[in-house]
């Protein structure tokens, strides 16, 4: 599978104990690299916010913790003592929670795994169609024989739930459009979602130019962004973008200009529309691009 950039900061406690909120957690140095010691009872958790992950439905999440045991522990159920702790919650309130044990002290043939780095990983299902609040990772020990070693945190998304192709527009941003009929989907990992729409040949004046497409969350968009493969000679490009087929914004490319953009703030809820209109052109300019960028 192929994961984004960690959504965690200071993973590792390369920067102390900074992101965290923590007790009887310190930060420690040795071995070759830093990490977090958890004392026989202690936690340190961690929350990501919806501006960090972003706000695309439906993209699953894997927690990795490497950790190190200091004294064996039990393999049973009933005396593991360590967890790794993923709770999201949703725009309505609702959350999902998910339980990685990370005390694995011997393994199933008895051999004492206290002296060797593990590591626990999961994969973190989320609810469909649920716009996500926050995603909390929490760590935590409960009465250990000894303490837990922690490094290398990640929480990343699972990109391969971003259904789509990758393209560079004109200003060399990614964008994502997805493989039917070119309707526009989804984010790349921390950034925000843009819409692309294209229409190829010579521009001619009409509406619903290229056919209507939903949205499939909840966004607000900030820019209208145009580009014409061949810039009009004899007048201006004038693009109108509507939701559900009231106009909330217009672009327009200049005569000579390859480009144009206008600033809007408009929000979106799931399945309004967006359509395009051109409402004038030269009948010269050629193989038009427009974004709805959020």
């Amino acid at each position: 599978m192929s994961y984004g950039s960690n959504l965690l900061v200071n993973p590792s406690a390369d920067d102390g104990l900074t992101g965290w909120t923590t007790s009887n957690v310190t930060a420690e140095s040795g071995e070759g690299t830093n990490y977090f010691l958890l004392a026989a009872t202690a936690y340190m958790y961690q929350v990501v916010s919806s501006g960090t992950i972003g706000t695309v439905p439906d993209i699953d999440f894997k927690i990795t913790v490497d950790f190190k045991l200091t004294t064996a522990q039990e393999l049973y159920d009933n005396d593991i003592k360590g967890w790794v702790n993923v709770e999201i919650l949703y725009s309505d309130s609702s959350k999902s929670k998910f339980r990685v044990p990370c005390v694995l002290g011997v393994d199933m043939e008895g051999r004492n795994l206290a002296g060797a780095w593990l590591r626990a990983e999961a994969e973190c299902t989320v609810k469909a169609d649920l716009a996500i609040t926050s995603v909390t990772v929490r760590i935590e020990t409960s009465a250990l024989t000894d303490g837990l070693k922690i490094d290398q945190i990640k929480l990343e998304k699972n990109l391969e739930k971003i259904i789509g192709t990758i393209e560079i527009d004109s200003d060399g941003n990614e964008v994502i459009t997805s493989i039917d009929e070119g309707e526009p989907i989804a984010e790349i990992a921390g950034r925000a979602p843009t819409f692309q729409f294209t229409i190829p040949g010579v521009l001619e004046v009409g509406n619903n130019q290229p056919p209507a497409t939903p949205v499939p969350y909840i966004i607000t968009a900030i820019q209208l962004y145009a580009y014409v493969k061949i810039a009009p000679v004899d007048g201006d490009v004038v693009i109108e973008v509507n939701k559900n087929g009231t106009p909330i914004g217009t672009v327009t490319i200049l005569s000579g200009n390859q480009t144009g953009t206008t600033t809007i703030s408009v929000s979106f809820a799931v399945n309004d529309i967006i359509t395009i209109d051109i409402n004038d052109t030269d009948y010269v300019a050629e193989g038009l691009t427009i974004q709805v960028r959020c």
